[in-house]
């Protein structure tokens, strides 16, 4: 599962590295459409679900806020980019995954711009039943790497974890995505 999806970079590792089908999560219209083109022999075969909706931490619609001075991959409903875009639809990654009756999930990338967290709390049958590796970004708010880790082992004790690489994010050095098996 690829929360986030955007232009399709870790859709693309997943396959290239035997995924037999990547879920692809992405909420705004122009990556979605890029996913349409770039995968389109791929969603054909069944291979990539596009699926157009959020992951959240509930069904809910939220406004997408963006800048233009961001790259289009900072779109984002859990912080402010300070132009409002479009309402987006949202879920939980417990309903994708009864909805497209998944048996099984074994990973899930997400950056999400700010989301995290409330997608993680989306996931708690998932991560209980399936656990699969996680690749979560860090690099939002400056309480990610307090908050995100101790989710997911609030979640389910039962992972390990450990923090990737660390950068200059939201002011000052940490890291920038939590990694749990």
């Amino acid at each position: 599962m690829d929360c986030g999806a955007n232009v399709g970079v870790y859709t693309r590792i997943a396959l290239s590295r035997g995924a037999r089908t990547v879920v692809a999560v992405e909420i705004a219209s122009e990556p979605l459409a890029c996913l349409r083109r770039t995968f389109e022999r791929e969603i054909q075969e069944g291979r990539v679900i596009l699926y157009p909706k959020g992951a959240w931490d509930k069904d809910t619609t939220l406004g997408l806020t963006t800048n233009p001075g961001l790259a289009l991959t900072a779109d984002s409903v859990a912080i402010n980019r300070g132009v409002e875009g479009p309402e987006v639809q949202l879920t939980t990654i417990d309903e994708i995954v009864s909805e497209l009756h998944l048996p099984r999930v074994d990973f899930i990338n997400m950056d999400i711009e700010g989301s995290e967290a409330h997608a993680l709390r989306g996931a708690a049958t998932t991560l209980a039943a399936f656990k699969p590796r996680l690749e979560i970004s860090m690099e939002h708010r400056q309480s990610d790497p307090d908050i995100i880790p101790a989710l997911v082992l609030r979640l389910n004790p039962h992972y390990e974890t450990r923090c990737g690489s660390c950068g200059m994010m939201t002011g000052r050095m940490q890291p920038e995505v939590l990694l749990a098996w």
